[in-house]
């Protein structure tokens, strides 16, 4: 669940984030290494393919929306933090579920009662490495990948 060995593994229980992108130019050390996202931004995780990580090669970084951060764009440096706007917010009475529109995605997150947010609200999303598992593309099977969602979260509208 928290170390997953295979994308498959890594969004098998409840939700994961996926994200694509290419390994970055110079960004792997040992287990760590950089995806490039569309549009330039990186996010540092742990390698889980049992590939080599090559600079350039198509990759795919999985997180699961409780281990994100959530905070005030205003209030975090977004050198470390991937930048968004909360899209929709669901109290769940111990939690609140965010979606959030960041990277041409909707992603989800969990975020504890203390921090609460409103649809339109610009954010952070602040992941430590050992929480983002990048795989190489050519480990996920057919599917796997997040879709790109329409801009109103609704697919059935036209």
């Amino acid at each position: 669940f928290d170390h997953p060995a295979t994308i498959f593994a890594a969004h098998f229980l409840g939700h994961s984030n996926i994200l694509e992108g290419k390994i970055a130019e110079g960004a792997t050390s040992g287990d760590q290494t950089e995806i490039e996202l569309p549009g330039g931004r990186r996010l540092r995780g742990r390698w889980r393919s049992h590939s080599e990580a090559r600079s350039g090669r198509p990759a795919v970084a999985t997180f699961r929306p409780e281990r994100v951060e959530l905070v005030s764009a205003d209030t975090i440096s977004t050198d470390d933090a991937i930048t968004g706007t909360i899209e929709t917010a669901a109290f769940l009475g111990d939690s609140y579920t965010y979606v959030v529109s960041a990277v041409g995605l909707e992603l989800r997150v969990n975020s504890p009662i203390e921090r609460s947010f409103q649809p339109g609200d610009k954010v952070c999303l602040a992941l430590e490495p050992e929480h983002c598992h990048i795989f190489a593309e050519t480990d996920a099977p057919s599917g796997a990948h997040q879709p790109s969602p329409s801009r109103n979260g609704d697919e059935n509208d036209q």
